[in-house]
């Protein structure tokens, strides 16, 4: 079951990275039935954007339905956890961020999953920029009056992330670690709503993924102070990486 499972996975990788791979006949006729796509969020982040769009590239190659299914919390595990016990007949996928198959071993002395045996990686989809978005009515036009502010109010700054040990509190714990300022950490279970309390002004700043600050940004609803990316993104020029928006020693 392992050997034809693992030969499986490898075929569908093929067809999702736009790759060829023989056909093998046992596979033919997959995929028979919906399949799932689970994403560790809420939806409305960067993953599940991308997972919905992938589902509807694979509906149309392979004629079947792949339905989204949002598994949130525990920084990833809970839904990890889920696809993990599933039967590994190619029905149940995750997509994973990095924090799911690599972050939280480092993070955790014991997980309900194995990333080594209990997945099988399919292919890299994205690359995805980050930017550090505080509330308008926060006094800080710069990523250094930033600093300056949380320096003299040790503790006091909070930030929202979606989770232990994922890029959203990861950045915010460089941040703090490299310019030497503490902020208290409030998790939330994905990107959106995390966000809309940054702009409704009950967190004052967050590390976000893009797709879902976009709208925020253009509507000048969060003001941007850097991105954690080491060039421009193209869609917003005119934020700077935060390593040239004085903290040139942030290595995100």
């Amino acid at each position: 079951m392992e050997f034809r499972r693992r030969r499986f996975l490898r075929l569908t990788a093929a067809a999702v990275a736009g790759l060829s791979a023989s056909p093998l006949a046992w596979a033919q006729d997959y995929p028979t039935r919906a399949v799932t796509i689970v994403v560790p969020f809420t939806p409305g982040g960067s993953t599940d954007i991308i997972a919905r769009m992938l589902a509807q590239r694979l509906e149309q190659r392979l004629g079947k339905s792949f339905v989204v299914e949002n598994r949130p919390g525990a920084g990833t595990i809970i839904g990890a956890t889920a696809v993990a016990k599933t039967a590994p007949d190619g029905y149940v996928l995750l997509m994973a961020p990095s924090s799911t198959m690599a972050v939280n071993v480092t993070l955790y002395k014991k997980l309900p999953y194995d990333p080594p045996t209990d997945f099988i990686p399919l292919a890299g989809l994205a690359r995805v920029p980050f930017v550090l978005l505080v509330n308008p009515s926060l006094p800080v036009h710069s990523l250094l009056e930033l600093i300056a502010y949380a320096k003299a109010r040790p503790g006091q700054l909070s930030f929202a992330s979606v989770g232990p040990g994922v890029p959203h509190h990861l950045y915010a714990e460089l941040l703090m670690s490299t310019a030497g300022i503490a902020m208290t950490h409030v998790p939330y279970k994905g990107s959106a709503p995390a966000l809309n309390d940054v702009v409704a002004g009950h967190i004052p700043l967050m590390f976000c993924d893009f797709a879902p600050a976009v709208g925020m940004l253009r509507a000048g609803k969060v003001r941007p102070l850097g991105v954690t990316t080491r060039t421009r993104v193209p869609a917003f020029p005119d934020i700077p990486p935060i390593a040239e928006a004085g903290l040139p020693a942030f290595g995100a």
